[in-house]
């Protein structure tokens, strides 16, 4: 009766590795699928003009957040193997892109990673950049500020939206410029758009403060 038990788990457990195994071959393929269309977007749109990549975009059913969103995905990892990320999650390799793990993701390189480690340090991650936070002076309220170095300046808030900031990254290399320009050029062109500043309303705009 023991032995039968005992070849029963046996059979289960070599069942469950072949299980096991198979899922993280498909997870592979996923992430190398992934990590080649951003090569392709990234290729694409050094080769067309930006109305070009947007209707080659449309016509294959992407759309510009989601291109921008594999590119990043492949600049990130670009010096990986796939025997280092393989085993990760495809949706955790996206949240690896954001800003706040690019120096775990320096880290990362030459190591292989499965999904519950890489898990464990990122929440390692994010508790370290918490209480780093909290040991720093509380950050301005969003809105017009005083600088006493130039007079005054206006702060937003962070930017979370991942579709949002991915939109914001391809704008920004496409066109080669700074947040700070676009910025500019934003509000130039809504404030075009206000029918009802007078002259003498800018200039109290522009002196005020």
């Amino acid at each position: 009766m023991v032995a039968q038990q005992n070849t029963a788990a046996i059979a289960y457990d070599k069942n469950f590795d072949r299980i096991a195994q198979k899922i993280d071959e498909l997870n592979a393929q996923e992430v190398e699928i992934a990590l080649k269309k951003g090569v392709l977007y990234s290729q694409r749109r050094r080769s067309m003009s930006r109305d070009g990549f947007k209707i080659w975009l449309t016509q294959n059913g992407f759309t510009g957040a989601i291109a921008a969103k594999y590119i990043n995905l492949a600049k990130t990892f670009v010096n990986f193997s796939l025997e280092c990320i393989g085993k990760i999650a495809l949706s955790t390799l996206f949240a690896l892109c954001q800003p706040k793990y690019k120096k775990l993701v320096c880290k990362l390189r030459g190591f292989a990673w499965t999904e519950a480690k890489i898990q464990a340090a990122m929440q390692q991650e994010r508790e370290t950049q918490k209480a780093e936070t909290e040991q720093q002076p509380a950050a301005p309220k969003t809105g017009l500020i005083g600088v006493p170095s130039s007079g005054r300046a206006f702060q937003f808030p962070l930017l979370h939206d991942d579709e949002a900031i991915a939109k914001l990254l391809q704008i920004l290399e496409n066109r080669n410029i700074t947040p700070v320009q676009l910025l500019i050029e934003a509000i130039a062109l809504l404030f075009e758009k206000i029918p009802d500043v007078s002259a003498a309303k800018w200039r109290q705009l522009v002196r005020a403060g």
